[in-house]
C-alpha cells in the first residue's frame, strides 16, 4: 500500500528512514532522496540509481526497467517528496505523482512519500489537489509528526552520550534548541561538544555542550565589518 509521512524540518524524518533503509536492505528497502526541483526524468533517474540501475537510459527504458525491479516483496521510500512541489515546471508535481501511483499500481510494492509539511497542504489545498486526489486515495497510512521532539527524542540522545538529565544552563539552551531548530541542530552541538570532550581527553560532560553554544552565538553575534 502506500503510507505518507509528514512533518517539519529537523525533526529526525530523514535520519529515520535511513537508518530503516538500512537495517532492511537486504534486497528490499529502496530509499531515494527526492532531487531539488524535481521533473519527473530527475526523479526516476534517481530511483533508478537507488534500484542499481544504470542511469543512462531514457524516461521509457528507465521505467521500464524499474518496473521489473520492483515487486509485492520491495519497499520504495521516497524522502523530500515536497521537492517535486517546489519544481519550475508547473505540471511537473501531477507527472512525478502520477508516475509514483502507477508504479505501486504495477508493481504492488510498498510505497513510503515523506516531506515537509508543505507536501502534506499541497496535496490537500493546493493547486494541484484535484489532480492527486486519485494518490491520496490509495494511501491508508498517513502520519503527522509532531512540530518540535518530544523529551522522550531528546532523552534518547542524552543516553547515547553517556549523559545525565541537563540542569540549569544546560536545560535551558537544550529546551531552545530543540524548540526553535529541532533534532538537526541539537544533535550537531552535541557531537561537536563530545568532539571538544574527546580532544582534551576529558569524559564528555554538559559544561561542553554549554561552552560549544556559546562559541557559536559569539560568532554569530559578532559585529560585521
Amino acid at each position: 500500500t502506500i503510507a505518507m509521512v509528514y512533518g517539519e524540518s529537523q525533526i529526525g524524518k530523514t535520519a529515520s528512514l535511513k537508518e530503516y533503509a538500512r537495517r532492511n536492505n537486504q534486497g528490499q528497502t529502496v530509499y531515494v532522496l527526492m532531487p531539488a526541483s524535481a521533473g519527473v526524468q530527475s526523479m526516476m533517474r534517481a530511483i533508478a540509481e537507488a534500484c542499481h540501475i544504470s542511469s543512462r537510459a531514457c524516461f521509457e527504458n528507465l521505467r521500464n526497467r524499474v518496473l521489473r525491479y520492483l515487486d509485492d516483496t520491495k519497499l520504495l521510500i521516497l524522502d523530500e517528496v515536497h521537492e517535486a512541489f517546489v519544481s519550475y515546471q508547473k505540471q511537473a508535481t501531477v507527472k512525478c505523482m502520477s508516475v509514483l501511483r502507477q508504479l505501486q499500481e504495477q508493481t504492488q510494492c510498498g510505497l513510503v512519500l515523506c516531506g515537509t509539511n508543505v507536501f502534506r497542504s499541497q496535496i490537500e489545498r493546493g493547486e494541484f489537489a484535484q489532480s492527486l486526489k486519485q494518490l491520496r486515495k490509495r494511501g491508508i497510512w498517513e502520519l503527522q509528526l509532531e512540530n518540535t521532539p518530544s523529551p522522550t527524542d531528546v532523552d534518547l540522545i542524552y543516553r547515547h552520550h553517556k549523559l545525565g538529565k541537563p540542569s540549569g544552563e544546560a536545560a535551558a539552551l537544550v529546551k531552545g534548541i530543540t524548540a526553535e531548530h529541532g533534532l538537526g541542530k541539537f544533535t550537531k552541538f552535541m557531537f561537536r561538544a563530545a568532539q571538544v570532550a574527546t580532544s582534551r581527553r576529558e569524559r564528555f560532560q554538559w559544561k561542553h555542550f554549554v561552552e560549544v553554544v556559546g562559541a557559536s552565538t559569539l560568532m554569530r553575534e559578532m559585529p560585521k565589518s
